[in-house]
């Protein structure tokens, strides 16, 4: 549902250790629907001086992506 890229295609994993630590956890259980929307935080582990940051989130088997470039 989530994956975050640098700008060379390289793919990051969820840091599922740090996300029991947060304080505002996303609750991304169940679909995005049209008009609808999703609060919190999702940790990546991603290294330093990563370039290029993109946040993509898949809305199914369809494969559309949004994708979101970080700063």
């Amino acid at each position: 549902m989530f994956e975050m890229r640098d700008e060379e295609g390289y793919g990051y994993d969820l840091d599922f250790i740090a996300s029991v630590a947060l304080d505002k956890k996303c609750d991304c259980d169940g679909d995005l629907l049209p008009r609808k929307k999703m609060r919190g935080e999702i940790p990546f582990e991603v290294p330093k001086d990563a370039q290029g940051l993109e946040f993509h989130f898949l809305f199914g088997i369809d494969e559309t992506t949004a994708v979101f470039e970080l700063k």
